[in-house]
Formats: structure tokens, sequence, C-alpha cells
């Protein structure tokens, strides 16, 4: 079955990102992530 994410972002240190969200129309289904990226995401 496939899911419309419905995410957002914020930069907590240089290339560190966390993200959140949920599953459009099932806003109890979250999502929590934090990433890493070795080069920039966003120039």
């Amino acid at each position: 079955e496939d899911y419309w994410l419905e995410m957002s972002y914020h930069e907590v240190g240089e290339g560190h990102y966390d993200f959140s969200g949920h599953v459009k129309g099932h806003p109890e289904r979250t999502l929590n992530a934090y990433a890493v990226f070795m080069t920039p995401l966003l120039k």
C-alpha cells in the first residue's frame, strides 16, 4: 500500500537535519528521522 507523507525539516547543525511528519489523512501515523549529509543538502 502506498502512502503520501507530509514532512517538514530543520537544520540542527551543519549537514545535520531533523525530519518529522505524518501520513497524509492519518495524523496518528507519524515519522521522525535524523539525517547527516556528507555533502550539502541545499545550496
